[in-house]
């Protein structure tokens, strides 16, 4: 009779060789779709505290956790691009926001001080809720989707 125990070990050795690359793939694999799925959907910026739309100490990247030392961009949220208010939040006479095609903003709760101009371009997307949006100086144009839930008030060039 002949001792099968040696070739039954290398198969084993080979097998688990196997196994454990297949998940190093796998997971390889994973990490990239999910990098490039990320990428695709784009980022969702959200405030974490009152502060002004160009501090960096206000903002997060993982849906307000933790301060990601970033910003929004100031010229236009585009494509893939989110940007979700839930504070109290000043954007200076520097700062005109604009809502490209695709991108969004969401005025969750808090109050957004706008001293330029605020303004929804076609495709672009700004819904609010339980908010306060104040332009003093500017004006808020809409050529897109504008949607006020629950008790918003807007106030275009009044002085308060």
């Amino acid at each position: 009779m002949k001792n099968t125990t040696p070739v039954l070990k290398t198969y084993l050795q080979e097998a688990a060789f196997l196994l454990v690359t297949s998940n190093a793939v796998q997971f390889v694999v994973f990490v990239l779709l999910f990098y490039s799925v990320t990428n695709v959907f784009g980022q969702t910026y959200t405030m974490i505290k009152n502060g002004n739309y160009d501090d960096r100490d206000v903002w997060s990247l993982d849906n307000g956790t933790t301060r990601c030392n970033c910003r929004p961009p100031t010229d236009k949220i585009e494509d893939g691009k989110t940007v979700a208010i839930k504070h109290d939040i000043i954007a200076d006479s520097d700062v005109n926001i604009v809502i490209e095609d695709g991108g969004k903003l969401f005025m969750i709760s808090g109050k957004l001080d706008v001293e330029q101009n605020l303004d929804v371009k076609p495709g672009g997307y700004f819904e609010t809720s339980k908010s306060y949006i104040y332009s003093s100086n500017g004006n808020i144009k809409n050529e897109g989707a504008v949607v006020h839930n629950f008790n918003c008030l807007i106030l275009i060039n009044v002085i308060l």
